[in-house]
């Protein structure tokens, strides 16, 4: 069992005897988590919804076993939404509800913070997109993805109306990366914005 209190990362691992080679499979309450078919499972920057039961299957030529499952606990004493860990990492407090306020002052409070894993207390970190002419036609847009988060890029054609079109969406990675996507677009000016989670 874990139960991240300090530091962003959870880690589990497995150790299996008998005739090799194994494979493994992570599964996260039951349902098999995509890509995590290693000996070790590494949670960075985890979510609240991430909490919960982990186990692993590992399988041979002969055949294969479940573990027993393990807890993963993410404790949130003053429930505000933002896990004790990373408001112990930010110099947040963990028994004041301060998940609404705004303490960089950039516009997002500390829960969107959180969710976008940015520093609520560094007013130039925050989730931001560079749009840039596209080669061939249309605009190439560019952004710092976190850790165990989803993003979507949305459109619209007007600043004032109309509704928000998913251009794209990118699923969780277990590392940042830098995401670089090109809408082939023929209209002269689009407005784009990124959302996580």
């Amino acid at each position: 069992n874990v139960t991240l209190s300090n530091g962003s990362t959870a880690t589990f691992s497995v150790t299996a005897t008998g005739d090799q080679p194994f494979s493994y499979q992570w599964q996260f309450n039951g349902v098999d988590i995509a890509g995590a078919t290693s000996a070790s499972l590494v949670i960075n920057s985890p979510l609240r919804t991430q909490a919960g039961q982990y186990r692993v299957r590992v399988t041979n030529s002969f055949g294969n076993i479940t573990s027993n499952a393990a807890t993963f606990s993410i404790p949130d004493s003053d429930n505000d939404g933002t896990p004790n860990y990373w408001e112990t990492a930010n110099g947040l407090s963990n028994s004041i509800a301060d998940s609404t306020l705004d303490s960089d002052g950039d516009g997002m409070n500390n829960l969107a913070e959180f969710l976008a894993n940015t520093n609520p207390k560094n007013a130039s970190s925050r989730l931001v997109a560079a749009i840039s002419p596209a080669a061939g036609g249309g605009f190439t847009l560019s952004f710092t993805a976190q850790p165990n988060r989803t993003y979507g890029i949305q459109y619209r054609d007007s600043l004032t109306s109309g509704a928000w079109t998913t251009l794209q969406t990118y699923p969780a990675a277990t590392s940042t990366q830098t995401i670089n996507h090109t809408d082939p677009t023929s209209v002269p000016a689009r407005l784009y914005r990124v959302i996580t989670p």
